[in-house]
């Protein structure tokens, strides 16, 4: 099925061009690993995967933020039963390696979450610090929170605006370029044109570790590098254009 270019989607592009221009100019000085380094693997092995999931389960059942076993199971596709089996020690009978594909859900979930908890200064009124992310139109969030706001405009596919208050929307320049970067590269694997294997492929790294890249909101997050992300962006645009035609 082709994409139908509306007036909303020649912005986008338009907006991520202008992006790319800042973000890939390579004007301004940054250390950058070289293409033959090989990142690290954090989720490499059963217990690693299990300590992880253990973390995120327990990190969204603590805060309160409206998940349960029930609720949890159906955000991974399974029952409640496997969801449990999940936390079991690798040499326990019955346990079980959550898929990839259900861990990244709970790490989107947990770090909207996290950024959620944050606060601004009591001193600003709401009105001139709120974030309205939206999708095809429909508001799907609104927050005082901007780094909230930016991480589920990339993650859903939607637009970033403020209303009504002026001081809300900080230009893209605020970041530095490793925001910028893992912003832009959550913006692209959850385009629908790039996946999983895709980065993969890009970036040397496993299935269960390629869905950290970006969330540099958690300690667990990892920064994309200028390679991975000029990669990841060709791969992108010749797809979208492609769909596009």
């Amino acid at each position: 099925m082709k994409t139908i270019l509306d007036e909303a989607d020649r912005h986008r592009i338009i907006d991520r061009i202008v992006d790319d221009a800042a973000i890939l100019s390579g004007k301004l000085p940054m250390f950058e690993l070289p293409d033959s380094y090989q990142h690290p693997t954090k989720f490499g092995n059963p217990q690693q995967i299990r300590d992880h999931f253990v973390e995120l389960r327990d990190g969204l059942y603590a805060w309160n933020s409206g998940f349960d076993s029930s609720s949890l199971a159906d955000l991974c596709g399974v029952k409640r039963q496997t969801f449990y089996q999940y936390g079991f020690q690798p040499t326990s009978r019955g346990a079980r390696v959550i898929p990839a594909a259900a861990l990244d859900r709970m790490r989107v979930e947990f770090v909207k979450w996290r950024l959620s908890r944050l606060h601004i200064p009591a001193f600003l009124p709401r009105d001139e610090y709120t974030w309205i992310v939206k999708e095809r139109g429909e508001v799907i969030r609104e927050t005082t929170q901007g780094s909230l706001a930016r991480f589920e405009a990339a993650v859903s596919g939607g637009r970033l605006i403020s209303e009504p208050g002026p001081k809300c929307c900080l230009p893209a320049a605020a970041l530095d370029e490793g925001d910028r970067r893992s912003q832009r590269w959550l913006e692209i694997v959850h385009s629908g044109f790039v996946d999983a294997d895709d980065t993969m492929q890009i970036t040397g790294l496993g299935r269960h570790d390629v869905g950290t890249i970006g969330l540099t909101a958690m300690g667990w997050g990892v920064e994309p590098t200028r390679t991975w992300l000029r990669k990841a962006e060709a791969l992108w645009a010749e797809r979208y254009l492609q769909n596009a035609s």
